[in-house]
């Protein structure tokens, strides 16, 4: 039946299964089709509107009656009462195609529930006539012929076309542009807008709305009836081999849009023009429109973002002063969420599911927090899309109409957007992994693990950062791979950075990139991996740059690049690690008394400060021990199995200790001798033991017991 409707009243149609769903009907009647008339972005809508029977209203009438509920969760049937009414308007519309007001014409033709519940605020006879007059009317402005304008049509798209269809999504929260956007347009001369914001604020969405609003005759006079004509500069220039081709095309397209009169011309990406078809010396398409410009002889909208206008249009200032800026900022959290709720029912009508509250809000937190890249409320938008999207997937094989909620927009964060929203949080399990992983480092743990249960990472625009103080080799390194994986489910989530290393002049550049050049060691690495774990370990020696980037994403939550890009670090687990001896590690009070300024200045900079107790004998033992059973399981896959005398572990982890080795160097080693050992000895499959000689003071292997 889709053929049989414009796209306006199908999706009316649609918007009543919607609404007799969500008030549990088990049927769609004609008072759930007014409803959808009412909703929709019609002429028709705005009638109903201008009588007094808005939604809500006719939502509340329908909740006052006595209704049957549906007890299932099926999907519901039509009346015969609407079937015949649908068909009837079908077969009376003029065109072919029933509009919302030959719907409404229809409705009040008959004795139904929608006459009824119209009758009580206006009287029937009086809508139905106003009815009729509209039906007319737009059977008549479809009838109207244009002036053709073949090349406009081959090298664009018709917006106010596509606003008719109902191909267009309202807008909401833009008025104050949208109306400085029509005021620049009434001007005489230099009436050209240019709407300039961050990518995803809405600027295109500013030029469709305006199509809308010229759709539905919400504009002064001189603007009804015109024509909003997107203008691809890629499809100018392709194909333009020879000199001379590209002006002839742009210059026609300028002759044909001055004779229609009704034509406003809109060029997204409008610093194209700039340069666009000036190969082997000829002029391009910027300087071809400037005198049209300025005289007002064609109307150009155009969008760009800030970045781009000043590399491009505001260098050129013949061509900056025929431009009239429209700035579009960000929308606040309340502006956001009444756009997404303008736009929720029309997703609920594409998806077929219903989407409540909290997921909006969700995707609105979630986007502002983990897609620092983007704006809203394009991100927002994005995110409700694809946990919408989501939800009907699994619900492929169900019966019923689906409910999107907050877990379902942060599924999507995950699977669509590539990030988790799953917090920086440690249970008890997780605790005693840590634990079994790292030996002798109670007390550090337990204070991790504190200051990430504590951590209100949904409130706080800055990523959790945290202090590691401790002497070498006392489990630093591995505390914060460890807690990585537990936290982000992943190996590839740990970034480490050595401070040593980027000292000097070029040391900065090197992790926020420079302009033109590669990207940022940093900040590539963040951009790719939002939700990851950054170690900077030697950070006491860092110098005055990298300090500065650190207390930048301390205060901001953010890096701009060298290429000018802003990167979100709200995602991201920052651990600062201090190599101090145990002496200036004990405590707090102890580092205070150190008189090392530079690491009084990171324990402010670090929202707290860990400190790593000294290794002693029973560390390395545990650690030799845990070293050993995962040589122990490795081996045992190859056939050689391997058993440790009971003096082996504390005789290793005593002579190492009186050598000041390190936890990690301590594994390196027993690893290294044993798979030296098996290589001497030639061993293969079968059973070996590892024992200590202690006047040699080294590791033997033997096939039997020592």
């Amino acid at each position: 039946m889709n053929e049989k409707f414009t796209n306006l009243a199908h999706w009316a149609v649609n918007t009543a299964f919607m609404e007799a769903a969500t008030l549990g009907d088990c049927y769609v009647g004609t008072e759930h089709l007014l409803l959808g008339l009412a909703q929709s972005d019609s002429p028709c809508g705005k009638l109903l509107y201008g009588v007094g029977l808005s939604p809500e209203y006719i939502r509340r009438q329908l909740l006052a009656q006595p209704r049957q509920k549906s007890q299932s969760s099926d999907s519901a049937d039509m009346t015969p009462k609407l079937k015949k009414l649908l068909l009837k308007a079908a077969k009376s519309a003029d065109n072919g195609k029933a509009s919302c007001a030959d719907l409404l014409s229809a409705i009040l033709e008959e004795e139904c529930a929608a006459k009824r519940i119209a009758d009580a605020i206006v009287a029937a006879p009086r809508l139905y006539e106003k009815a009729k007059k509209l039906a007319k009317e737009e059977e008549s402005v479809h009838k109207n012929q244009r002036k053709p304008t073949p090349l406009l049509d081959k090298n664009g798209c018709n917006l106010t076309e596509k606003a008719e269809k109902g191909l267009i999504d309202p807008v909401i929260g833009r008025e104050k542009e949208e109306d400085r956007v029509i005021q620049i347009l009434l001007r005489r001369t230099k009436n050209n807008p240019c709407l300039i914001g961050e990518p995803g604020v809405g600027k295109t969405a500013v030029a469709e709305s305006l199509a809308l609003r010229i759709a539905e005759g919400r504009v002064p006079p001189p603007l009804i009836g015109k024509r909003i004509m997107v203008l691809d500069i890629p499809s100018l220039v392709a194909g333009t081999k020879y000199r001379g081709e590209f002006e002839d095309k742009l210059r026609n397209i300028i002759e044909e849009t001055r004779q229609a009169e009704d034509v406003i011309l809109f060029a997204d990406e409008i610093h194209t023009i700039v340069g666009a078809g000036a190969a082997e010396g000829a002029i391009d398409a910027a300087n071809i429109l400037k005198p049209y410009l300025a005289r007002g002889e064609i109307r150009l909208i155009g969008a760009t973002t800030l970045k781009e206008y000043k590399k491009y249009i505001e260098k050129d200032g013949a061509l900056e002063r025929r431009f009239q800026c429209v700035l579009l900022e960000e929308p606040d959290r309340e502006a956001c969420l009444r756009i997404l709720k303008g736009l929720r029912r029309r997703y609920e009508v594409h998806h077929g599911v219903i989407i409540n509250d909290e997921a909006l809000e969700a995707a609105i937190d979630l986007s502002v927090r983990y897609i620092g890249e983007r704006a809203l409320p394009d991100k927002a938008i994005d995110l409700m899309d694809e946990g919408a999207a989501r939800r009907r997937m699994l619900w492929a094989e169900r019966k019923g109409i689906p409910t999107v909620d907050k877990t379902d927009i942060e599924a999507a964060l995950e699977a669509g957007v590539g990030l988790t929203a799953r917090g920086l949080k440690l249970d008890g399990e997780r605790l005693e992994l840590l634990k079994e992983r790292i030996h002798g480092q109670a007390e550090a743990i337990d204070k991790v693990v504190s200051a990430l249960g504590g951590y209100g990472e949904e409130l706080l625009s800055s990523p959790l950062i945290l202090l590691f103080v401790g002497g070498k080799g006392v489990g630093k390194r591995s505390l914060a791979r460890e807690c990585a994986k537990l936290m982000f489910g992943c190996e590839d989530a740990f970034f480490a950075f050595d401070a040593e290393e980027f000292r000097g002049g070029y040391g900065a550049n090197r992790l926020i990139g420079t302009s033109g050049g590669e990207g940022g060691l940093l900040t590539e690495k963040v951009r790719r991996k939002p939700r990851c774990l950054l170690f900077f370990d030697n950070v006491n020696k860092a110098d005055a740059e990298l300090l500065s980037l650190i207390r930048r994403i301390s205060e901001e939550g953010a890096l701009d690049d060298g290429n000018g890009l802003r990167i979100s670090f709200k995602g991201c687990f920052v651990v600062l690690s201090a190599c101090k001896e145990a002496e200036a590690a004990a405590g707090f009070a102890k580092a205070e008394k150190a008189a090392d300024p530079l690491l009084r200045e990171l324990a402010a900079i670090a929202d707290d400060t860990v400190h790593f107790a000294p290794s002693g004998e029973k560390e390395l033992a545990e650690v030799a021990a845990a070293c050993f059973k995962d040589l122990k399981q490795a081996l045992s896959v190859k056939g050689l199995h391997i058993e440790s005398d009971p003096a082996l572990l504390p005789s290793v982890a005593a002579h190492w200790h009186a050598k000041g080795l390190s936890h990690g160097g301590l594994c390196r080693i027993l690893k290294r001798n044993t798979a030296r050992l098996i290589a001497e000895e030639g061993m293969g499959l079968g059973d070996a033991v590892l024992c200590w000689e202690g006047d040699k003071e080294k590791i033997k292997i033997t096939a039997k017991n020592c």
